[in-house]
This record gives C-alpha cells, structure tokens and sequence, in this order.
C-alpha cells in the first residue's frame, strides 16, 4: 500500500504516553452499557493477547482479550476456509514500519483515506455524517467504559465515535496469526471504521435495544451479521481505493494488499479462533461469524462498492433493524 507522504488525519488523539493506573477491569468496562442507549464497543478482540476477533460490543458482548478460556467458557472450533483474493496489479511493497511513530502515521493516514471515501459516499445516502476520532495509545487507555487494555484489540467506541488502537496490535497480528503486510492493518481500521458508518446509521442503539429483548443466542446472530457488514463495508472501502492514486500519481494500492487482508478475514472467524485456542467450535456462540463468512462478506463489498448490496441480515433471514441505506 502507498501511503507514504499523503494526508494524515487531524481527528487524532496520542494517548501512548498517558499513564493510566486504575478506574475499572474489562468487566467494569462492559458493566455499564446496557439500559438499550447502545453505547458500546466494537473492537478486535483476539485471545491469548489482542488480536484480530474484529468484535462489536454493544452493552455487555465482548470477544477476546485476556484468556481464552474466561471469554469462551467451553466453546468449540472447526477448520476455516479461504476464498480466493481479487488481484491488484502493482508490483512493489511497502510497509507501515515497525516504530511507533511509523504506524501512527500509518494509522492516520489511512484514517484519512477511509473518512476521504466515508463523507462523500455517506452525504449520497442521506447519512448524517460526522468524522470519528483516531485513539492510539499503548498498554492502557481511559475509555467512556472505564480502562481498557492492548488485551482486547482494536475496537469502536459508538459514545464517543472514537476507534482505539494499541500500538502493539500489528505485532500481535504477525507473530500470533501470521497475518503481516501493512494492508493488514488497513482492513483492521476500515472493518473499525465500518461500525462507525453502522452508529451514523442508527444501527449502534438498535442492536442495544435489541439486546434487551432478545435471549444471548439469538442476539449473538444479529451480531455476526453488525461484524460481517462491517466486513463488507471494509470491502467498499477497499473498492475506492482500486481507483485512488497517490499525491505522486501512483496507485495506493499494490500487488499482494487485497490478499493481505482475506488472510487476515481468513484467520479471525469464530470458528478458527475456537479451533485454535479450544480445539472444538460451538456455531451458536458465535458473535463475529465464520472465517469463510469474513472472507466472504469483504469480497462481496469489494465486487460491488455500495452499501445497497451490504444487507447481511436480510442474508442470514434476519429482520434488518433499521435498514438498508439507498441512493
């Protein structure tokens, strides 16, 4: 991906050197989000450290951080599958670099690129837009929950419509999963940037009503379709990009970027998750959806670039909540 030299985000906060000692655990954090206003978070949150579960929480749903075996309970796993890449055409490489101030520049100017494509296209579909906010911090950082911790991954906080970002996360992708490539992390911010577009929908507060009424199993359906939509907005998002060329000129994307991110949808399923970590897969505790699922729904916004083809609830035969947006 060439990102070097282009516009970074101003909607930015630098909490890596903040020091943050108390004021909750993840079970305070989670506590206090029910009540149906939707306040929540969305995150990646993957066991054993904090990798790549891509998970929306809204109220008290949360998967991954910390130990496996607390978040899962008995929870069993099954083999993933893997869809073929759409090819992009560019032959060189770069990546989003291993020092902090690197990826935060990364991190930002993919924001960037993500809110260039989200303004317009939300304006289109009569979506009351508004920029979120990039958080990076590093171990800790203060939340409208409470702490959260690098443990729980990357995640969207719809209250404060900021995305926080540990900047261990790629380290924990690459060593963990084998997930490496600086388009990677793209998919991350834009699957996180997709729940952003959901809140401005008025998805957010729905699925938090909808929690209310709703048993854990059949709430845990609606939520895999919130995480595979934001999948597929992440595959729009990609399509945008096919088109976009750098300040020089150059295409942003390059050989190998699309693929870097079906590796990454192909490893962060609930089902190889649980095979991973428990050695079993239990299809009713899933609240982000199947590896094949992941990979399926992010092809499925890159082939048709809109959001009027993104309704994975009407898919699964759910009741959409609140919708599909139109032209």
């Amino acid at each position: 991906m060439r990102w070097e030299d282009e516009k970074q985000t101003k909607n930015f906060e630098d909490r890596t050197n903040d020091k943050v000692t108390s004021g909750g655990d993840l079970g305070d954090i989670l506590g206090g989000l029910g009540g149906g206003s939707g306040s929540g978070r969305s995150g990646i949150g993957l066991p054993g450290g904090g990798l790549l579960g891509i998970i929306i929480i809204i109220a008290m749903l949360f998967l991954g951080g910390g130990n496996l075996g607390s978040i899962f309970g008995d929870l069993t796993g099954t083999n993933t599958q893997q869809q073929t890449a759409p090819k992009t055409s560019q032959k060189s490489k770069t990546t989003m670099g291993d020092s902090t101030d690197t990826r935060k520049a990364f991190s930002r100017t993919v924001f960037q690129m993500l809110d260039d494509f989200w303004g317009p296209e939300s304006k289109e579909y009569g979506i009351n837009y508004q920029s979120p906010t990039l958080v990076i911090y590093s171990g800790k950082v203060q939340t409208p929950f409470g702490v959260a911790t690098s443990d729980m991954g990357p995640f969207y906080s719809p209250s404060d419509q900021k995305v926080y970002l540990d900047t261990s996360f790629q380290d924990e992708l690459a060593n963990t999963y084998g997930s490496k490539g600086d388009y990677t992390m793209a998919y991350v911010l834009a699957h996180e940037f997709g729940h952003h577009i959901q809140n401005r929908i008025g998805l957010a507060s729905a699925m938090g009503r909808l929690q209310q009424q709703l048993s854990k199993t059949e709430y845990n359906k609606y939520s895999v379709c919130m995480e595979l939509q934001a999948d597929y907005y992440a595959g729009v998002w990609t399509k945008y990009l096919e088109s976009r060329t750098t300040t020089k000129g150059e295409a942003v994307l390059e050989q190998g970027d699309i693929e870097e991110a079906i590796k990454t949808a192909s490893v962060i399923g609930d089902d190889f998750i649980q095979k991973k970590f428990t050695g079993q897969v239990n299809p009713e505790t899933f609240t982000h959806g199947s590896s094949a699922d992941r990979v399926k729904y992010f092809n499925l916004g890159y082939k048709y670039g809109d959001l009027e083809h993104g309704d994975v609830f009407a898919d699964k035969g759910l009741r959409n909540p609140v919708g599909t947006p139109t032209r």
